[in-house]
């Protein structure tokens, strides 16, 4: 059995969450406009987080356990009575720690922020898991496909985004500066083995690659470590950096009726400050041995059973590059009367490993002035319908939101096979200054 020690606290939160499902969710990236409260010039967000986890196999939590130390353990083998035939992981999350934005006049809002975000995308079969833990007495008679992929990061973000409205439309662009903390990526993922039964040879057909960056340590087979010294502060401005940009857009088709939309993930980041790359490419076999040759005395036997020889994994220090997956929200939010909301929103994303989607239709209504409640059902690429919800309450200029897209799993996310959440706060002050917004006539 290996196990992974991994020996930084979770400190994290492109977020694979249906945000534009419920209007009152005021995420702080570039849709920040309908923030803004009447005539309050300025907005501050408060420390928010939202995600979206989506898995089939073992879940996320089942890999970890904690140790007689307290350390914190991700375990396979007990998670691999959970394991399907294909098994994965895909999650998304972001935590802002602090936005600040102003609204110039009517038409020009401009918004500055800071946050925290993770990726994670890891596609695996059984065999790879079942090898792992049991080791290759599961290799006789079989061929055995040990590829996996994956594209798991965490990376700091500093973004400035720009809202401009013209009448009944309204078009955003956000620009962001990553600085990242930590890599994993497949760049390719072959690695096959085919094993006779009585003869016990075994040929291996590998194009694999892995870049990682303060993730994985690997001495062998059965010594790989994922592991994180914890160096989180030095990653805010490293040597690991690249470029985002997110576009919005909304468009009043009536007085009561509005689309939005949004396209985020556009963006990379080059790791240079401690690559690690495992590479195998190669077509090898291992003749093995014949039966006979154990049970004749005096018969000297040479023989090469090792997989890592095999496989033949070469380390080298390449930086590299990887790129954000493709976000996609897009929405219709229709107000039936002063009280009730309807929207209808879709959230895609498009990680390396393959697609993910969620559509939900949510009922937004306004108990009183400073409190509105939601419902909403929801379909997932997954799982198929749940139920969600959440609420958004006021005090003078303080605001505060939560919402789920599954309510049965409140209590357990990341136990869940679908799951998305979002929590902030914000605070509205100051006032527009009237001029500034008569100065620029209506339709110029």
């Amino acid at each position: 059995m290996v196990c992974f020690l991994f020996s930084v606290n979770v400190i994290f939160c492109q977020s694979l969450s249906n945000s534009f499902l419920y209007p009152n969710n005021f995420t702080s990236g570039v849709d920040h406009s309908h923030a803004f409260i009447d005539s309050t010039k300025f907005v501050i967000y408060l420390p928010s987080f939202q995600f979206g986890l989506e898995q089939e196999g073992p879940t996320f939590s089942s890999y970890f356990r904690t140790d007689d130390s307290g350390r914190v353990l991700i375990d396979p083998l007990q998670a691999l009575e959970f394991a399907s035939d294909e098994n994965s992981i895909r999650s998304g999350g972001e935590l802002t720690g602090i936005g600040f934005g102003v609204k110039l006049n009517d038409r020009i809002s401009i918004l500055g922020r800071y946050s925290a975000n993770y990726i994670a995308d890891v596609d695996y079969p059984l065999d790879a898991l079942t090898l792992l833990t049991r080791g290759n007495s599961i290799l006789l008679g079989t061929d055995v496909d040990l590829s996996f992929t994956s594209q798991s990061q965490a990376y700091h973000q500093y973004q400035l985004s720009f809202n401009y409205k013209a009448k009944k439309f309204t078009a955003g662009v956000g620009v962001a500066y990553l600085s990242g903390i930590l890599d994993a990526s497949v760049e390719r993922s072959q690695l096959l083995l085919e094993v006779s039964s009585f003869f016990y040879s075994i040929r291996a057909n590998t194009d694999f690659r892995l870049n990682a960056t303060n993730t994985i340590v690997y001495e062998g087979l059965d010594d790989v470590f994922l592991f994180y010294d914890g160096s989180f502060a030095d990653s805010f401005i490293s040597s690991d950096f690249g470029l985002g940009l997110e576009l919005y857009a909304d468009y009043m088709v009536a007085e009561d009726t509005k689309i939005k939309a949004k396209l985020s993930g556009l963006g990379f980041i080059n790791w240079e400050s401690n690559p690690k790359n495992y590479s195998s490419f190669e077509q090898g076999s291992f003749s093995g041995f014949n039966v006979l040759d154990i049970i004749t005395r005096n018969q000297s036997i040479a023989y090469l059973d090792s997989l890592e020889n095999l496989i033949n994994l070469v380390k080298t220090t390449e930086s590299y590059r990887t790129t954000l997956p493709i976000n996609v929200d897009i929405a219709v939010h229709h107000q039936f009367n002063d009280d009730l909301m309807f929207s209808l929103a879709g959230n895609y994303i498009d990680f390396s490993t393959g697609s993910v989607f969620q559509l939900g239709l949510a009922a937004n209504y306004k108990v009183f002035k400073k409190l509105v409640l939601a419902a909403s059902v929801n379909n997932h690429s997954r799982q198929g319908p749940t139920v969600g919800g959440g609420l958004s309450i006021a005090f003078r200029n303080f605001s505060i939101w939560a919402y789920t897209g599954n309510i049965a799993v409140i209590n357990n996310q990341l136990n869940a096979t679908t799951s998305s959440a979002s929590l902030g706060m914000k605070i509205n002050f100051g006032n527009q200054n009237t001029s500034l917004v008569t100065a620029i006539p209506e339709g110029k």
